[in-house]
């Protein structure tokens, strides 16, 4: 009966001592990573829409967006002419 008593009394007094007044103080530092990925399809065309979440799964065969390719047809055709 003692044990949980004195634990009780131990995680109320953390819990005052934790929670002060000191509001322009940071509670927690840390530091954020990120992965950024860049997709570069200027060569190939411009990309008009792509709709790709993280983490997606994607089936094999799958349009998950759209590249304007009529720059590359035109330079096709000046080629060929």
């Amino acid at each position: 009966m003692r044990r949980p008593v004195i634990c009780l009394i131990f995680i109320t007094g953390m819990f005052i001592i934790s929670c002060n007044s000191m509001n322009d103080v940071a509670d927690a530092y840390g530091n954020f990573e990120v992965q950024e990925i860049l997709v570069a399809a200027e060569a190939n065309g411009v990309i008009n829409s792509l709709e790709l979440e993280e983490g997606q799964t994607l089936e094999k065969d799958q349009q998950i967006g759209y590249i304007d390719t009529s720059g590359l047809t035109l330079q096709n055709d000046v080629l060929r002419a």
